[in-house]
């Protein structure tokens, strides 16, 4: 049985797109489908409502949250960790229940990783949730172009949090509410600002501003709601892990 050839004409060489695809889970398509999110909204909404994405313009916009979010994860040795601003913060949410066990770094370590592998999938639940509830979208939306359209808007906001996690390090926890404070209005600036001018579509200005408001509040809303239950399973699953159940009780 012979090899096959490179030279029959029917096999393509991978490039560099392949590689990066490879590497990192998404190729050049991909980045360009970040750029237009963050450049050219409304040319991404409009291919949003097409079948192919334009003729495979783009990458699916969900595809790219996704990957966005698989990244966020991965940084989590930056911002959760237990000498960061999130893992102070647990520390002091801890230490309220009196019992020093639970403030030590391994029970910290535990209670990080539980919350980092729960907060993606709540968050994803809670965004498609969101997606298919949202009606700003006009005529002719159904269910996979609002899904579509949604993560489309949101992308840029969630590149605003993969920055602003970056800076937990060097963010004590008596400014961790300050800080979330200025990450949540950047986010949904970046929402608002997506949403807004991708939205050309509507010829009304003050249509497209209202619209874009009511996405930003509702995406706020879907990352403070997934940050809450994703704490609350952490907590839960903490207890039977650990049998902390009689002494969170008693505290």
């Amino acid at each position: 049985m012979s090899d096959p050839s490179p030279d029959n004409g029917k096999i393509n060489a991978p490039g560099w797109s392949e590689l990066i695809e490879d590497a990192f889970g998404i190729n050049l398509l991909g980045l360009q489908t970040l750029w237009a999110a963050l450049a050219a909204p409304a040319h991404l909404f409009a291919a949003a409502r097409t079948v192919d994405w334009e003729d495979h313009q783009y990458s699916p916009t969900l595809r790219v949250w996704l990957f966005l979010i698989a990244i966020l994860m991965f940084l989590q040795f930056i911002w959760a960790n237990p000498d960061s601003a999130t893992g102070q913060q647990m520390t002091s949410a801890f230490a309220a229940y009196g019992d020093p066990r639970l403030t030590t770094k391994e029970i910290i370590e535990l209670a990080l990783q539980r919350y980092v592998f729960v907060y993606p999938v709540i968050l994803m639940l809670f965004s498609m949730m969101a997606a298919l509830l949202l009606r700003i979208w006009g005529s002719g939306a159904t269910n996979v172009v609002r899904i579509r359209l949604y993560f489309a808007a949101i992308i840029p906001g969630l590149l605003v949090t993969l920055w602003t996690s970056s800076l937990t390090l060097f963010i004590s926890v008596d400014d961790f509410v300050i800080y979330l404070s200025l990450a949540s209005a950047a986010v949904f600036f970046a929402d608002f600002l997506t949403a807004r001018r991708g939205l050309a579509a509507f010829n009304n200005v003050g249509s497209r501003t209202w619209r874009a408001i009511f996405l930003a509040i509702i995406n706020l809303i879907v990352y403070m709601m997934a940050s809450t239950v994703a704490a609350i399973i952490m907590m839960l699953w903490l207890e039977k892990d650990l049998g902390l159940g009689a002494i969170l009780n008693a505290a």
